[in-house]
């Protein structure tokens, strides 16, 4: 880890989680492909028809370790969000993922926590994301999002992944898509 923290990593390949300025190995899981780097299987959840493969990898950068989730349906990927970071600041992201009984819904429960001083600063929250027969997973909120909070943060990269999801079919979580899913940045500007 301190070798990758230590590396200079170019922009595209800090979003790949790829050493050295390489495009990352990828490796077939859940029906599409992602890259090697602690890529594993989390679940299959009972979302839309068929069901829907949650699929996690890391894409760490040189600030941070991160893995992202990839949900995955009949070999597309349907949504991309960030499961967890760890950044050497002390600043971390915590996700939960579930499905509710409906199948129509996706429950993620969302942790986070920054320096403040000599403290921390902590934010919990749940975000829904909502099945579209076949289109990406749609933000779902069930109230108004806080601004300058970390769950907006979140939403307008969330806008971002959709809009590339929406523009093509995606078959790969490679450095293209990896691109919209940048790394979080604790805190955001004026959260305080």
């Amino acid at each position: 880890m301190a070798a990758l923290a230590a590396a200079a990593l170019s922009p595209a390949a800090a979003r790949a989680g790829s050493p050295g300025g390489s495009t990352p190995e990828l490796v077939p899981l859940g029906g599409i492909a992602v890259p090697r780097l602690r890529a594993r299987l989390l679940a299959r959840l009972p979302l839309g028809p068929s069901g829907v493969a949650a699929v996690a990898f890391g894409a760490d950068v040189v600030d941070g370790s991160r893995d992202l989730l990839a949900l995955v349906s009949e070999g597309q990927v349907m949504a991309l969000e960030p499961l967890s970071w760890q950044g050497e600041d002390g600043s971390r992201l915590y996700t939960g993922v579930s499905a509710l009984p409906d199948r129509r819904r996706l429950r993620l429960r969302r942790s986070a926590s920054a320096p403040l001083g000599h403290s921390f600063r902590h934010e919990e929250w749940t975000d829904y994301l909502l099945w579209q027969d076949r289109r990406p997973l749609a933000d779902a909120p069930v109230r108004p999002v806080l601004a300058a909070s970390w769950q907006a943060l979140l939403a307008g990269q969330r806008a971002t992944v959709i809009a590339a999801l929406r523009s093509r079919a995606w078959t790969a979580a490679d450095a293209d898509l990896l691109a919209f899913c940048a790394p979080p940045r604790f805190p955001p500007v004026g959260s305080y």
